[in-house]
């Protein structure tokens, strides 16, 4: 008996791009990276000049960072079109972690009570906008329950009256096609 071969299990011949590990992501645009630097200029001026040393100093970092930036602000970018209240919000969050992010970072590479002081301040900060928006979310839950209940409710009240509607608006195409048609002088000839 002779083996055969199967190609699609054999293992595949691994390259030099296969063994290197992959990158954390795809690289920054400028426009990503000007929008990034412009959302944390307006929103935390701090960690603008922290970033511009990066840039400078560790620039793989620097990448990395403006990634996250990038991404948070494309996250919080439908609340600014739709829900402003909602938006600044999210962002005084954002702040508030991010602060907390940097007083650890500072504290780890010199601790002193005045930066352990901050960083909980910042903590309890944090925390107080947190119950923040879990109220907020809350609120937006059950004024969407509100109007669930209030739709159940019409659906109790009309559903007889809205499946008449309904079935009037779908037979409405029948109706104009039930005027009384000729016959079609062709239809009725007997042919030999």
């Amino acid at each position: 008996a002779e083996a055969k071969f199967d190609n699609k299990r054999a293992p595949k011949p691994r390259t030099a791009s296969a063994s290197k590990p992959p990158r954390s992501g795809a690289a920054i645009t400028p426009e990503k990276e000007t929008a990034a630097l412009a959302f944390v200029k307006q929103y935390h001026p701090e960690l603008h000049g922290l970033l511009q040393s990066l840039r400078d100093h560790q620039p793989e970092e620097f990448e990395k960072a403006i990634r996250d930036l990038s991404r948070t602000a494309e996250r919080l970018r439908p609340y600014r079109e739709n829900d402003v209240a909602r938006y600044e919000l999210e962002v005084r969050m954002w702040q508030a972690q991010s602060r907390v992010e940097l007083l650890t970072a500072q504290v780890l590479m010199g601790d002193s009570p005045e930066l352990r002081k901050d960083l909980r301040t910042a903590v309890e900060h944090k925390l107080a906008l947190q119950r923040e928006v879990y109220r907020a979310e809350r609120q937006r839950l059950t004024d969407r329950l509100n109007r669930l209940d209030q739709q159940i409710e019409r659906l109790d009240n009309q559903g007889d009256a809205m499946v008449e509607r309904q079935v009037e608006l779908l037979l409405r195409p029948l109706k104009s096609d039930s005027k009384p048609r000729r016959p079609s002088p062709t239809k009725n000839l007997k042919t030999n």
